[in-house]
């Protein structure tokens, strides 16, 4: 939801002052020399000094461009070569802190490269790799904020640091490990609102942080803690938009929370309340998108709330309804995924669009209509999973396509023995959810019922060891069960900060 929350730029971080020092350059004055440095002036340095300090300076430029391009090729979607870029750069954090480990600015420096290295594995999928960098980032955020416990921007980045590995943490499914650190988060976010309750960036990191704790505790069954944390962060939200009625920005974390609270809403079950919230929520993100149609976030924002509207009709039995709200989402979807064809948060955005007007028109008995869209979401899994075998949320979302082309009659004994290898595989490989295991055994009586083959389990060819494990999970898609089928739709998240 909220725009990339990054650290502060290095250019605007206080350092910390050495008191220490201080003390003992005072006593040197007093008495006339410091190490070369007398009361009538400085000693120039050395010429080798002066040239090291001239080719730290260069690399640390040379460092700050590199990620200045991961940048953009991150915001693109090329995350390979973005992750290129960022592990040039913290090959040249690394040697800068190397030779000056007590230069707060480099090691600073190296923190926000295990960051930026982090946020693309984890978008990525590699959950374990990108956990190893954001603890790591996490390491010297805290080292540096103990150092000067009265460092503002610091104690933020500590939050941040803190708010990135509960992340992890939760696409992993490790609910409790995850919720001590953003509650870790919240209490320094709380203590920064405390010294300066006017200052409006450090609201809405606050807001931010209950949304966390909100979808943890959703995640947990804990319903209602859950709402309580999602109207706290509304609640701020709202505060920030009304203040600030020409602020895209918090216009947009407004319209997010809205979504969030309306799904819960519609948990607990009062459906007309949270197709009030959604709709609330729509019309700030069409607004949004008049004011600037090129603005591709802002296209996305209005596709999830139209996708979360059809489903609540969905619910209600009101296929019409939902199939013309769907529709809406997915003409976004596909000229979002057309726009960024590198972009595979976008395609994979564009394959639930179709799965979920599949789902909508087998309800309504219109089969090849359905399969056909089940086939182009199909396409779209098999390319991904192809782009990057390792990524266990595509691996998931390839077989749950084979099982929803199983059960609208698609040749049903291929697509069930290719559902059934394919979790298989996951098994083996430790990347298949402990929660899915139980549909490996569906999958198999419906085989047989469909008169194909029994699959034989997918075992690593010989000599080769089973690849290791990968975290599974992702921010975009909850997964619901009835009847032994699989369904899911948008769970609309705000994006990482």
């Amino acid at each position: 939801m909220f725009q990339s929350q990054q650290h502060l730029p290095v250019s605007n971080v206080h350092r910390p002052r050495r008191h220490g020092v201080h003390l003992i350059a005072a006593a040197m004055i007093a008495t006339g020399t410091l190490g070369g440095i007398t009361l009538g002036g400085v000693i120039p340095p050395t010429s080798a000094e002066a040239a090291r300090g001239d080719d730290n300076r260069q690399r640390r430029s040379t460092m700050l461009e590199l990620n200045r391009e991961g940048d953009r090729l991150r915001k693109a979607g090329n995350l390979r070569n973005a992750l290129e870029r960022y592990n040039r750069a913290l090959a040249i954090a690394r040697q800068l802190t190397n030779a000056d480990p007590n230069n707060n600015e480099w090691q600073r420096d190296l923190s926000v490269s295990h960051f930026k290295i982090g946020q693309v594995l984890r978008r990525q999928g590699k959950l374990s790799a990108a956990l190893t960098h954001f603890r790591e980032d996490l390491r010297i955020a805290a080292l540096l904020s103990s150092s000067d416990p009265g460092n503002k921007p610091w104690r933020r980045d500590l939050s941040i640091s803190y708010n990135k590995v509960g992340d992890i943490l939760r696409e992993q499914r490790k609910h409790g490990a995850a919720l001590q650190n953003y509650r870790k988060s919240l209490d320094i976010r709380k203590e920064l609102n405390a010294s300066d309750p006017n200052n409006q960036r450090w609201q809405r990191d606050l807001s931010l942080v209950y949304f966390k704790i909100g979808n943890v505790l959703l995640a947990q069954d804990d319903t209602a803690e859950a709402l309580r944390h999602f109207q706290f962060d509304l609640s701020i939200s709202r505060r920030l938009a009304k203040a600030n009625p020409g602020n895209n920005a918090r216009q947009r974390d407004f319209a997010v929370s809205l979504l969030k609270v309306g799904d819960v809403t519609r948990k607990e079950g009062d459906q007309a309340e949270a197709l009030r919230l959604y709709r609330e929520s729509l019309a700030i993100r069409e607004k949004l998108n008049r004011a600037k149609p090129d603005n591709l976030q802002w296209q996305r924002d209005v596709s999830l709330a139209h996708h979360k509207i059809g489903s609540l009709f969905l619910d209600q039995g009101n296929t019409l309804k939902a199939l013309t709200h769907f529709r809406t989402d997915l003409n976004i979807a596909k000229r979002l995924a057309t726009q960024q064809p590198q972009n595979t948060e976008r395609q994979r955005d564009l394959s639930i669009s179709h799965n979920t007007i599949g789902d909508t028109l087998i309800k309504r008995q219109e089969r090849a209509e359905a399969i056909s869209h089940y086939k182009k979401a199909l396409a779209i899994r098999v390319d991904l999973v192809a782009r990057n075998a390792n990524n266990a949320q595509w691996q998931r979302d390839r077989w749950l396509s084979y099982w929803k082309l199983a059960r609208a009659g698609d040749q049903p004994a291929r697509r069930w023995h290719q559902a059934l290898q394919a979790m298989r595989t996951m098994e083996q490989r430790g990347i298949l959810r402990s929660s899915d295991k139980r549909f490996i055994k569906i999958a198999e009586r419906e085989l047989a019922k469909a008169g194909g083959p029994p699959a034989a389990p997918a075992l690593p060819a010989a000599g080769q060891p089973a690849r290791p494990r990968v975290g599974a999970g992702a921010d975009n898609a909850v997964w619901a069960r009835g009847n032994n089928n699989l369904e899911y739709s948008y769970a609309g998240t705000r994006p990482p900060e």
